[in-house]
């Protein structure tokens, strides 16, 4: 495997979605405030459906890299479809307005498509800037609203510069995902499920260079995931994610692995972006391999092949990390 050095860094919360919290998304409903999860979260690490297996044989030698790479796979479903719909939002939005251009940068260029300008089926973004929510986008997005109950979102090379939490890393993705539209509960927060077909790319950016000097590579295969930003009952926010399905791995670790999380992942560490309060992450490999990684509070229990390997609180869960990966952990998201 190639070596990759990426540069060590600390952003904060894992996965912030503050802006989309008013918004409501394409063919989405809302919000839920319950804890459910509607992705198969199921323990036995496949889905019986016929899927080829995973290849990945998890290892005490890779399953720093394997969980690691895994952990970034459930935000980067979200985080994209997510940033793509508001992004899709906000240039509707400002239709017909000259004062309000679709772009914040005076290069940057958004065509719509379609033949109802009130719902165009997609748009094509060139280096275009959209502060409110601080992203850079370029490619095209196309939506399918036929069925409302199972909206399509295909993206083509729709490149997404991550500008709120680094500017050196860039979100590219090809494939197509579909919105499960879920019914209000409240009037704060949202929640999103979606089946996903689609590869990503994460890459590292030098400076203003577009030439990325690190990739990692992520192929959702029928991957069904869940993100929802709710609200406790002292109107303290909080966020769930759930994930199950295959993902096919390159860069940091290398293979397919089932990943799922038998627990949802619920009310993120705000100090430490590796870990949750509460929920389960299991990626199972080949040859019957895997990796799990439970958070209890401000437990974290870490085991691969079935024997605890860490046991402790997040700064043990990064130390571990750290010493297995060193310069190679990438800066998180």
């Amino acid at each position: 495997m190639t070596a990759i050095t990426f540069t060590r860094r600390h952003a904060g919360a894992g996965f912030v979605l503050a802006a989309t919290t008013a918004l409501a998304l394409p063919g989405c409903g809302g919000d839920s405030s319950h804890h459910h999860n509607s992705a198969d979260n199921s323990d036995n690490g496949g889905d019986g459906s016929g899927q080829p297996a995973p290849t990945l044989a998890i290892t005490d030698d890779n399953a720093a890299a394997v969980l690691i790479q895994s952990r970034l796979a459930l935000d980067l479903l979200p985080r994209l479809l997510v940033g793509a719909n508001v992004f899709y939002s906000n240039t509707l939005g400002v239709q017909g307005y000259d004062d309000f251009p679709p772009c914040d940068n005076a290069e940057g260029q958004v065509q719509l498509l379609g033949d109802d300008p009130d719902q165009p089926t997609g748009l094509i973004a060139d280096n275009c800037d959209d502060l409110s929510y601080p992203r850079n986008f370029t490619g095209r997005l196309d939506l399918d609203f036929s069925n409302a109950d199972d909206p399509l979102s295909t993206f083509t090379g729709f490149a997404d510069r991550i500008e709120a939490f680094d500017p050196n890393l860039r979100l590219t993705a090809d494939g197509s995902m579909r919105l499960h539209p879920e019914d209000p509960v409240n009037y704060f927060g949202i929640a999103v499920a979606h089946q996903a077909d689609v590869g990503m790319t994460l890459d590292v950016l030098p400076g203003d260079s577009e030439t990325p000097v690190a990739s990692l590579e992520f192929d959702f295969h029928d991957f069904t995931s869940r993100y929802a930003s709710n609200v406790h009952a002292d109107d303290s926010p909080y966020t769930t994610l759930s994930g199950s399905g295959d993902v096919t791995l390159g860069g940091l670790a290398e293979g397919r692995v089932t990943l799922t999380t038998p627990r949802e992942l619920t009310d993120p560490n705000t100090a430490n972006p590796l870990c949750y309060n509460d929920g389960v992450i299991k990626i199972d490999g080949a040859e019957g391999t895997s990796v799990r990684l439970d958070y209890n509070g401000i437990e974290v229990i870490l085991s691969v092949n079935g024997a605890m390997v860490e046991r402790g609180d997040c700064d043990d869960l990064t130390d571990w990390l750290t010493d297995r990966l060193g310069s190679s952990l990438p800066p998180y998201l």
